[in-house]
């Protein structure tokens, strides 16, 4: 009898590992053209809008599909071939019940008709596009005008325009994982750069994605908080040359384009807007620059800073970030970490 207790107790136990879901997001490759690709690159990364860092999971596969058990969290994917162009898809897992899925389609590789420049960039010039080398046209081909700068097994690439590409004609390549991409291994051939190699018509990647209703809205979403991002930069950058006025009306314009873009979105996505907010008072307001040029001329003591703790704008500043903060849902999965920063003085 005790036997048959244990036994039930642990078909019980594999019964409920059968049925338990665990997050996880999946995908069928599909390549157009007259492609047949023997390797696919799968790359899960947290979420990156900027530059891709380390990878939590790379695969090199021969297989056309892909299936990645997750944690609750944002993730950047991408999926890529040699031949064809990559896939990135921004990926919101909720809750542990979330599996998505994917259909995927990577056109052929293809590059803009008007090439203006070519550089070659490499280990030689530790990957600084500043510091690599033309390469020059003669009719419509692009070839090193001097002697070649790399070695036999350096790593290198080509930036065409402002597109990186790797090199065709060189056997040896090698997938990136930091940054998601292809370079070539230099074997020791004439460095040469021929379009004709890379004519296809300009297509992106496309991704059909079941298992979250407002998968399109949070992919848009990113966008729209690069685009933010790049006007709340430009603001930082000329805050040194604005008188305080002309900051402060910026910094209003800056807020009032905050909440038009925040009205555009589900109420779902409220904490990724309440974090940003909070991200920009901190990063952004005419007070932090104020502190910011107090201390760079060293009047951080005394009268002066105290002056600065009792004036009105600096109780603004705090009320704003105080009402904002009690807002904040510490368990939001939309929360990217930044909010933490406060500002201390």
């Amino acid at each position: 009898m005790k036997r048959l207790y244990i036994l039930l107790f642990l078909l019980t136990l594999f019964s409920c590992s059968q049925t338990m879901k665990h997050p996880n997001i999946s995908g069928k490759i599909k390549t157009e053209g007259n492609s047949s690709p023997n390797t696919f690159y799968v790359g899960l990364y947290n979420l990156s809008r900027f530059f891709i860092g380390e990878p939590l999971e790379f695969r090199e596969q021969s297989e056309d599909s892909f299936s990645l058990d997750v944690a609750p969290g944002q993730y950047t994917l991408v999926v890529y071939t040699l031949e064809t162009e990559m896939m990135r898809q921004h990926i919101l897992i909720p809750d542990q019940n979330t599996r998505i899925r994917l259909e995927i389609s990577l056109p052929p590789r293809g590059l803009d008709e008007d090439i203006e420049s070519v550089t070659l960039v490499g280990e030689f010039c530790e990957w600084d596009q500043k510091k690599g080398v033309n390469l020059i046209s003669r009719e419509g081909i692009w070839t090193l005008g001097n002697e070649s700068p790399l070695k036999k097994g350096d790593r290198y690439y080509f930036i065409v325009n402002d597109q990186v590409v790797y090199d065709v004609l060189e056997k040896n390549v090698e997938a990136v994982k930091k940054g998601a991409g292809l370079r070539n291994i230099y074997s020791g051939d004439k460095i040469v750069f021929d379009p004709s190699n890379y004519r296809h018509p300009v297509k992106k990647a496309t991704a059909r994605v079941e298992g979250f209703d407002l998968h399109d809205e949070y992919n848009r979403l990113q966008e729209d908080l690069v685009t933010f991002d790049y006007e709340a930069g430009g603001l930082l950058r000329k805050s040194s040359t604005l008188e305080k006025n002309d900051y402060s009306q910026s910094y209003s314009r800056l807020i009032t384009k905050l909440d038009a873009m925040e009205n555009n979105y589900d109420e779902f996505f409220g904490q990724a807007w309440l974090d940003k907010r909070l991200d920009t008072i901190v990063y952004c307001h005419p007070v932090y620059m104020e502190y910011s040029q107090l201390r760079e001329a060293g009047n951080v003591e005394g009268e002066t800073l105290e002056e600065f703790f009792s004036s009105e704008r600096f109780e603004d500043f705090f009320s704003k970030h105080l009402e904002l903060s009690k807002n904040l849902d510490p368990d939001s999965i939309l929360l990217e970490g930044e909010f933490v920063d406060t500002l201390y003085f």
